[in-house]
């Protein structure tokens, strides 16, 4: 006998069979990416640094784009944490300019669904909390965030860490807001320690 699933795992299903489509048709691949992941969870795993930058139609007119990022990767294929930091340089004076750090930490096991992971601090957004969750696909390790917005609408933060054959990883932010694209950041980082 099939055991019933709970609201909250019924609402990450519904999500992942709406929102995950979204996200891949807004990805801008070169080559057809495979579903079925290619590397593990633990090849992830250790300590990455490096830079990204944020890519608007305005980007090209202003020089305060670049955010360093930070991001840690640690436990087991069971069982992940993902830390990552972001220093943004904003304001008027490149000389003086505003900084703001914001760190994020989400702790992941295996959903109902192949290679989809679960955040323990998952939330429904139905009762004002965020959902989020994890997926391994080809050689990307994507973290999805999806909170509805005071107005009733939706927005979907993706994480895209994609490794490198060189061995650096790729990231692409893209934040969503009722299907269209708010902010895109685009990074590549280094692993500084396993």
């Amino acid at each position: 006998m099939e055991r019933a699933k709970s609201p909250r795992s019924w609402f990450l299903a519904v999500l992942v069979a709406l929102v995950l489509p979204l996200g891949a048709a807004l990805a801008q691949t070169e080559a057809p990416e495979s579903p079925e992941p290619t590397v593990a969870i633990s090849d992830f795993m250790g300590n990455w640094q490096g830079m990204g930058v944020l890519e608007t139609e305005d980007s090209l007119f202003f020089a305060m784009n670049r955010r360093d990022l930070d991001v840690t990767i640690d436990g087991d294929d069971r069982r992940f944490t993902v830390e990552w930091t972001t220093v943004r340089r904003s304001g008027d004076d490149p000389d003086a300019p505003e900084i703001r750090r914001e760190s994020a930490s989400l702790t992941f096991s295996p959903a109902d669904h192949p290679h989809v992971y679960e955040a323990s601090s998952s939330e429904s957004p139905l009762d004002g909390g965020t959902m989020s969750w994890a997926r391994l696909h080809g050689q990307t390790l994507s973290v999805y965030q999806m909170a509805i917005t005071e107005d009733g609408g939706y927005a979907v933060s993706t994480y895209d860490r994609t490794l490198l054959d060189g061995g650096d990883m790729a990231l692409r932010f893209v934040r969503l807001q009722d299907g269209q694209p708010v902010r895109e950041v685009n990074g590549q980082l280094s692993r500084v320690s396993p």
